[in-house]
């Protein structure tokens, strides 16, 4: 009996004087403050999306087209124009008009402005306010972005992919026997805020 009972003593001695299991305190607080994510889960990285675009390539293997404008508002540009045009005011060709527009004919090409003021010098454009000019189902309207397409065939001016051409034929050109506007016009747009604005009219008129 006395010697079971100093065996069992010395194994009791021997356990407690064991090393306890080590412990990496460094990395069981990285997996506890890492966010845990259900197995089999991926985490993509935040797409970037390229710029918005007008047109785009089927060789791009992403592509963000912009959304076209209204081209409801290049035709109210045109009605402004003509509107500024049968009231004489210079003040409301400066709203439709950019800083650089031309007036473009067979016999050259001036500023919009200085033409339009030497027009109002020698016609009375103010006799056609109440006339109506044109219908709306005369008016041609093309997109830039349709130009490779549509330049040959429908005679479409060079342009940007965010311009706009309108092409007017008119039902009124005459008071009388003169003459005060071409048989049809060309209008170049350039967008400008919500809109429009015009940078080149093409008209085939000659004052006498």
């Amino acid at each position: 009996m006395r010697s079971f009972g100093a065996g069992v003593l010395v194994a009791i001695a021997v356990g407690s004087c064991a090393p306890s299991a080590a412990r990496f305190p460094t990395s069981e607080a990285r997996e506890s403050d890492a966010p845990r994510r259900a197995p089999g889960v991926a985490v993509d990285p935040e797409l970037e999306l390229p710029e918005a675009a007008p047109r785009g390539s089927t060789e791009s293997l992403l592509m963000v087209l912009s959304t076209p404008r209204d081209l409801k508002r290049a035709t109210e540009m045109v009605a402004a124009y003509f509107r500024a045009i049968t009231r004489e005011s210079g003040e409301a060709l400066e709203l439709v008009l950019s800083s650089e527009a031309s007036l473009e004919s067979s016999s050259g090409r001036s500023p919009a402005r200085a033409a339009w003021r030497s027009r109002f010098a020698q016609f009375d454009y103010q006799s056609l306010r109440s006339a109506s000019l044109y219908r709306d189902a005369d008016l041609e309207t093309y997109r830039g972005s349709d130009q490779p397409e549509l330049a040959l065939q429908r005679h479409l001016p060079e342009m940007r992919d965010d311009e706009v051409f309108v092409r007017v034929r008119l039902d009124v050109t005459r008071v009388q026997k003169t003459r005060l506007f071409a048989d049809e016009i060309g209008f170049l747009m350039r967008p400008r805020g919500a809109g429009y604005q015009i940078v080149k009219i093409s008209e085939d008129f000659t004052a006498p």
